[in-house]
């Protein structure tokens, strides 16, 4: 049986090897305990090449979730199920720090901050470090760091919500970061009239989020944003101008069920983030008076973890 592993990379929970095989399909063998995963077909013509036109069915992309990180190199490997036999693959891995490299939109805002003048303000929109992330250091000592969020805890400065800002923060900042917030706002349009009112005049802000992520910190999961999206919240009705919009981090969106419909669907592009960069250029020229408190609850009751002793 001929077969071949072309990568596996190792991100976020989940172990994804794209391949391809004569026959059987890939599993995943962790300290000898195998692992199915879900695969769907991947065209293939450099391997049709080779070996003709019935090879054209032979490509596959398979995700394995994972709990817990794993070492490639510690007993663990990637196979292929032929009726009963295993047949063990050479693997080579995509290395985590090239995986998680910096868009270079976010290298852009961070030119931008280093730009700036000394005792400029900056807002943060969703800071509390409910992962054990603080984004404060990446500021300060230059800039006078704000940190809003719906809920008090580390790195929250103000407490508020991003449909409904206090009046104490109005036309106060030049710039504003926000990162995994957009897509828990249930009006993200109202959330950007605010971020307005708040920002002086000529004011930047980044704006972080997902375009492809699962469902999490329900029911307050509400949007994803590709990059086009971006320009639906931020334009001259808003009043800002787009600097620039972009997504990266690849991924794959493979059903669990694959059917000939979805064929080919994991072959398709995808990205995990998407950002945009927009510049305060004036009021707004359109209000939202609607309360989103009317619509859902919006009393966010994600605590931070709890850590067991």
């Amino acid at each position: 049986m001929r077969f071949a592993i072309d990568s596996v990379r190792q991100l976020l929970g989940s172990l994804v090897v794209i391949g391809w095989s004569e026959t059987g399909k890939p599993v995943l063998v962790v300290n000898g305990i195998e692992h199915q995963g879900a695969s769907v077909p991947m065209p293939r013509p450099d391997v049709v090449d080779v070996f003709g036109e019935s090879a054209g069915e032979w490509g596959w992309m398979a995700i394995f979730h994972v709990p817990e990180p794993i070492d490639l190199a510690d007993g663990t490997v990637v196979a292929i199920r032929d009726g009963k036999q295993l047949h063990i693959v050479e693997i080579t891995t995509v290395p985590l720090e090239q995986q998680m490299q910096a868009s270079s939109i976010f290298v852009d805002f961070r030119q931008i901050i280093r730009d700036a003048q000394e005792g400029q303000a900056i807002l943060e929109i969703g800071s509390r470090a409910r992962s054990g992330i603080s984004r404060r250091d990446m500021f300060v000592p230059k800039l006078k760091y704000v940190g809003l969020d719906i809920m008090a805890g580390p790195n929250v400065d103000v407490v508020g919500d991003a449909h409904n800002l206090p009046v104490e923060l109005n036309n106060r900042f030049d710039f504003a970061f926000s990162a995994s917030t957009f897509e828990h706002l249930l009006m993200p349009w109202k959330a950007a009239l605010e971020l307005n009112r708040a920002l002086k005049p000529g004011g930047i802000a980044y704006i972080q989020s997902h375009q492809t992520w699962p469902i999490h910190e329900e029911p307050w999961d509400f949007f994803r944003f590709s990059k086009y999206a971006w320009t639906g919240l931020f334009n001259v009705h808003t009043g800002f101008e787009m600097v620039r919009a972009d997504h990266w981090h690849n991924a794959s969106v493979v059903p669990d069920f694959p059917v000939d419909a979805l064929k080919g669907l994991g072959d398709q592009p995808a990205f995990m983030l998407s950002a945009c960069i927009v510049r305060k250029i004036g009021d707004p020229l359109v209000i939202w008076a609607g309360n989103p408190a009317e619509i859902a609850d919006l009393n966010y009751d994600h605590a931070l973890p709890v850590t067991a002793v």
